[in-house]
């Protein structure tokens, strides 16, 4: 009985670690594009969730509630990207969630006759 006690111990010891093991947001990626004046945001899981915020003036891309890092570049600011494009290849809904995003501004490059924003 002990030795059957003590594989159930390790198997969800083991079930636990390979949970913890398992990249969190593997669902959605962010990446610099385009020169690096633009994030690409890939939703690639059923039913997912992928939010853009702001903290400060930085960025942020969640999958659920967990931030992802953006490869590519440095992490991105409302100074240094244009657009922010947004794909779901999921074939299924997904939800996407921006900010309050009225202040996502001003955007790294100048427009004709306006200051620079984000589309």
């Amino acid at each position: 009985m002990a030795r059957s006690h003590a594989a159930v111990i390790f198997l969800s010891a083991l079930a636990a670690a390979l949970a913890a093991a398992t990249p969190a947001g593997a669902a959605v990626s962010c990446k610099r594009v385009s020169g690096g004046l633009a994030l690409k945001v890939v939703v690639d899981a059923k039913f997912d969730a992928a939010s853009v915020r702001l903290d400060g003036n930085m960025i942020e891309v969640l999958d659920g509630p967990v931030e992802l890092p953006c490869s590519g570049g440095p992490p991105a600011n409302v100074t240094d990207i244009d657009r922010i494009k947004v794909r779901d290849v999921s074939g299924k809904q997904t939800t996407l969630i921006v900010e309050d995003p009225g202040s996502f501004g001003p955007g790294a490059t100048t427009q004709a006759g306006t200051p620079a924003r984000l589309p």
